[in-house]
């Protein structure tokens, strides 16, 4: 219930003042105006798939409640949206914790008798999310290059 009262949050903000900010960092965010109508169409016409497949991708869940609200998609379709994905999104995670079972521990295990491990892992996650960060905004940095 947290997840999708907190996204109602977050869209009735959207609502509210989701368009003023958007026009404020159009420029910050790469955003012309004809992408935010593209990009607005698009959300009022695939209202529950976008929402719960933009949802369950990583850095989108709580900037896509505010441009619901700002797009000004049916709430009444928001709501069952986001629970919905907020009930896939455990599920996955229940599932991988099922599927792993004592390999989780015993990868603590190995992790706490040698640190390297651990050491590797974290830039590994590191060079993930750098590399993800630069291919979304790759453009912006090439383009000043």
């Amino acid at each position: 219930w947290a997840a999708t009262v907190g996204a109602a949050i977050q869209y009735w903000l959207g609502r509210y003042f989701g368009t003023r900010l958007i026009i404020r960092f159009r420029g910050f965010l790469g955003l012309t105006h004809a992408r935010q109508e593209r990009a607005e169409k698009w959300m009022r016409r695939y209202q529950v798939p976008a929402v719960i497949l933009l949802r369950l991708g990583p850095g989108f869940r709580v900037i896509l409640s505010l441009v619901a609200g700002a797009s000004r998609i049916d709430f009444k379709w928001f709501v069952p949206s986001v629970a919905m994905s907020a009930t896939i999104w455990a599920s996955i995670f229940m599932g991988l914790g099922w599927a792993l079972g004592d390999e989780y521990e015993n990868l603590i295990s190995a992790i706490e008798n040698n640190p390297i491990i651990g050491i590797v892992i974290a830039i590994g996650v590191g060079i993930m999310i750098v590399g993800f960060i630069v291919f979304r905004l790759r453009r912006r940095i090439f383009r000043h290059l």
